[in-house]
């Protein structure tokens, strides 16, 4: 027969020269506290709480596109069809693909501090500025010069 022991909430029981030592127990006790600290410190990520680089990865079918050069009446392009998408690829290039009506444009990314963010193709650059996103939406405008050197506003309506 062996005496019971109550320490920490933990129940030995004490059964001649097996008993546990005090450094078993302590051991015990210290396994336990941190198997709850990391099981309680694995907590999901919100989409909201991560940062605008990490929003953005993946791909993205591009609903409509909205174009606007200075002194005249904007334009909106509809697309909406399956191929017509924008993929920002999560990898160390930070490249993106880009096809509309069946032509594809790729390019690089770079993600500023202030949630400005610039797409570069092979025949010029976009810098960008979100509008808002989610986890199904994402619109953003951005400015780039056209061939004749006027500015041109493009805003981008994307879905998943």
């Amino acid at each position: 027969m062996g005496a019971r022991l109550y320490d920490f909430g933990i129940k030995f029981v004490l059964v001649g020269k097996n008993s546990p030592t005090m450094k078993q127990k302590l051991t015990l006790i210290a396994f336990f506290a941190l198997f709850l600290t990391g099981f309680s410190a694995c907590k999901k990520e919100e989409f909201s709480e991560k940062p605008l680089k990490y929003k953005m990865f993946g791909k993205w079918q591009v609903e409509k596109i909205t174009r606007a050069v200075t002194g005249q009446a904007p334009v909106t392009e509809n697309y909406n069809a399956p191929g017509d998408y924008i993929d920002f690829r999560e990898n160390d290039d930070d490249d993106f693909e880009q096809s509309l009506d069946g032509d594809r444009a790729i390019g690089t990314w770079t993600v500023n501090i202030d949630d400005s963010f610039v797409l570069r193709y092979s025949f010029g650059s976009l810098s960008a500025k979100l509008d808002n996103i989610s986890e199904s939406r994402f619109q953003f405008t951005g400015t780039t010069r056209n061939a004749q050197g006027q500015t041109e506003t493009h805003t981008y309506y994307l879905k998943r």
